[in-house]
């Protein structure tokens, strides 16, 4: 069976666009073009206004001061690669600005406010558990600067405009009222299966942004194996269904055939759904096939939460989502 990191990126691709919580992925492994050894030199030997604007970034992001690295000269960007595997970098060689800087550190090498606020993140969800961080990532670029913490059974990230973590439980071990709430909802979904599921992460979302409005505790709990996944979104606090997806491996997310499928037929069958989980009627609801050939579908109406859906090739419902409009999920 997959991770259950793994079964949550899988199942959130092939289902809805859910809040994703950047802490799981490794910035400073980010995938860099291979230098050729015939256009790269040492950091040592470039143009010392380039060196110094290296070293500058590095040093304002992470308090580390750098020495070694090799620098690639190919092509409008600078790839700069740092001795010992800590991170890559991309600058424009001519307007000397960053496309994007990566680094790995040791969580001792965050500086303490910033170590104090990732793990008050997780300590909001639970402040019983202890925390012992196994890497840190740091990654900016143009739009963001971002932080991220990863343990053996939690994730913390944060910009200057968002804060998300979560932390992991045995299903069993969770509250047996989600658990009623989530089996009844996929009982219902599945037309009176009986999915199994075994693991599940509580979830923090945090948004500064006024616009956004977003400050959310939700369950996220999945089962399933390679060929069947199945997952839900459930409040912490109130305990409402967000999300359900009962996804198997043979249905594609493209195909020509999503081209042909009759909307109103879909609409019609997401709203069986939507009435069974959500008790929410479609009436007056625009639908929307997000692409030609794709499966996923959005419903949205003035002044109404917007529900998103995936249909398999016959236009079964398989997936859906319920998007309220201030983006609250508790």
């Amino acid at each position: 069976m997959k991770s259950w990191n793994k079964v949550w990126i899988c199942m959130t691709a092939a289902a809805f666009v859910l809040t994703a919580l950047p802490a799981t992925e490794s910035y400073a492994a980010k995938t860099v073009t291979q230098a050729s050894d015939q256009n790269t030199m040492k950091l040592t030997n470039v143009d010392k206004e380039i060196q110094e604007k290296i070293k500058k970034e590095v040093r304002d992001l992470s308090g580390l001061s750098i020495v070694e690295a090799d620098v690639n000269m190919e092509g409008v960007n600078l790839t700069i690669t740092f001795k010992d595997n800590i991170g890559n970098m991309m600058m424009n060689k001519n307007t000397k600005e960053i496309v994007f800087l990566n680094l790995r550190l040791t969580f001792d090498q965050l500086e303490k406010a910033k170590q104090d606020k990732m793990i008050s993140l997780l300590k909001e969800l639970n402040n019983k558990r202890k925390y012992a961080p196994k890497q840190v990532d740091l990654h900016k670029s143009p739009n963001e600067t971002r932080i991220s913490m990863l343990g053996e059974d939690f994730a913390a990230s944060m910009t200057d405009q968002d804060h998300t973590a979560y932390i992991d439980f045995s299903y069993k071990d969770i509250d047996a009222s989600v658990r009623k709430n989530a089996e009844a909802a996929l009982k219902k979904f599945s037309n009176g299966g009986k999915p199994a599921l075994t693991k599940a992460q509580l979830h923090k979302f945090v948004n500064n942004d006024p616009k956004m409005k977003e400050d959310s505790y939700v369950w996220r709990i999945d089962g399933g194996d390679e060929e069947h996944w199945v997952g839900l979104e459930i409040g912490a606090v109130t305990g409402k269904i967000y999300n359900v997806l009962i996804k198997k491996m043979d249905v594609p997310d493209k195909d020509k055939a999503y081209a042909d499928l009759d909307i109103k037929k879909v609409k019609a069958a997401v709203e069986a759904k939507t009435k069974l989980i959500f008790n929410v009627s479609l009436s007056g609801y625009e639908a929307k096939q997000e692409s030609k050939y794709g499966n996923k579908f959005s419903f949205t109406k003035k002044g109404s939460p917007a529900i998103e859906a995936r249909v398999d090739l016959k236009g079964n419902c398989f997936g859906i989502s319920l998007l309220p409009e201030n983006g609250k999920r508790n």
